[in-house]
């Protein structure tokens, strides 16, 4: 899908695609993933991706690189929602609370549980 919406202009410069594998990409391929920690049940609960949209655009907004960023606030919102040890019915005011924890875990950490695919 990602190359499908590259070949018909319909994509940014750069993706962050959230899943149960979120994909950082652009116009050559797939440039990254976060697939850890899995908690299931982040899926079910609404806001999941307006937290993600959230820190991306304020991790941007900070000067950190897009795809840097990406990854970050993937992992960011990974960790987040893993603390709260969330069930579908969570609200997302719950994980927000977690992101100051899960912000610094990331900068202490860096990108270095990220995959990178070698582009």
């Amino acid at each position: 899908m990602i190359e499908r919406a590259y070949r018909h202009y319909n994509a940014s410069r750069h993706l962050l695609v959230k899943g149960v594998q979120d994909l950082i990409a652009d116009e050559s391929g797939i440039m990254a993933s976060v697939s850890e920690p899995v908690t299931e049940a982040l899926e079910a609960i609404s806001g999941t991706g307006d937290i993600i949209t959230g820190l991306l655009a304020g991790l941007v907004g900070i000067g950190r690189p897009v795809p840097e960023a990406c990854i970050a606030a993937a992992r960011i919102s990974r960790l987040a929602g893993q603390a709260v040890n969330p069930d579908p019915g969570t609200y997302m005011a719950e994980i927000i609370r977690y992101i100051p924890d899960a912000r610094d875990r990331v900068e202490k950490n860096g990108d270095r549980e990220a995959e990178t695919s070698g582009h």
